[in-house]
């Protein structure tokens, strides 16, 4: 996964949101974010090609729906660019 692609579709498709992690593996992919700042909530949300008839939220679709889940079996990719310690 290329971090700074993956960062700007995060800002093209989460405008005003702030990125703090993300975790791909063999069923489902996750994203969390916030509104910017430790007073916001954080907010998660997730996608699973594996099972497409599930209601996906369209914006974790969007991103998290480039990234195939074979890739990750046996094998999850995590990612955190803002600690909660840290928010």
């Amino acid at each position: 996964m290329d971090i700074q692609v993956f960062e700007g579709n995060f800002k093209r498709i989460f405008p005003k949101k702030r990125l703090l992690a993300v975790r791909l593996n063999g069923f489902s992919h996750s994203v969390w974010f916030d509104g910017g700042n430790a007073e916001t909530q954080v907010e998660q949300e997730i996608f699973s090609g594996c099972m497409p008839e599930g209601n996906w939220p369209a914006r974790a679709q969007l991103l998290l729906g480039r990234y195939p889940h074979h890739c990750y079996q046996g094998n999850p990719y995590g990612h955190v660019w803002i600690k909660p310690d840290d928010r």
